[in-house]
């Protein structure tokens, strides 16, 4: 589980990391070219956790656009989703990285994907914007093809992050008395 975990949060953290040596030691002459290796591996690695669909599989289901709702996490019970977190985490890491190295796709990717980001949004309306939670007006699996998740064009009936937050909180860690989970103690 923590290696999956790895992998899609992965992204954003390592480029921030390779961005921040980059910046620290470009100009240092004994690690210079070390620097302009991590600014290139920051690419290497957001293009390594993008999983992009090379192009929109429907073009007749209007902003369903697999190409830029695209999973940085495309395991089984992801695929042909779009969940507003996971996408967050490529915003996150193509902004980033985009700035610093100029890499024509990430712009259009980026460009797209911010584009598309109202529909990942549930359809809850309110009064007013004090009326709304916190992040449960966020979709948690927009499914962009037939048979994925809760199928074409359906979402979850839950936003992102209600249930892993309270999920750690209250199963896996326990501060006044340890780890509820075997082998948690260990880390």
């Amino acid at each position: 589980m923590m290696a999956h975990l790895a992998n899609f949060a992965s992204a954003p953290h390592m480029s921030a990391f390779l961005l921040d040596y980059y910046f620290t030691f470009r100009n240092d002459a004994q690690r210079g070219t070390n620097a302009a290796l991590a600014l290139h591996l920051a690419n290497v690695v957001t293009w390594r956790y993008m999983h992009p669909w090379a192009m929109d599989s429907d073009h007749a289901d209007g902003a369903l656009d697999s190409a830029f709702l695209a999973e940085p996490n495309s395991g089984r019970d992801w695929a042909g989703l779009g969940c507003a977190n996971e996408v967050n985490w490529n915003i996150d890491s193509l902004a980033q990285v985009y700035v610093h190295s100029g890499d024509p796709r990430m712009r259009y990717y980026l460009r797209g994907i911010l584009q598309r980001w109202p529909v990942l949004y549930q359809p809850n309306y309110k009064d007013s914007l004090a009326e709304y939670g916190g992040s449960d007006s966020l979709t948690e699996g927009l499914g962009v093809f037939d048979g994925s998740g809760p199928g074409r064009g359906n979402r979850y009936p839950y936003g992102f992050c209600t249930r892993p937050a309270d999920y750690w909180t209250r199963r896996q860690f326990n501060p006044a008395g340890g780890s509820r989970s075997p082998g948690l103690h260990r880390f």
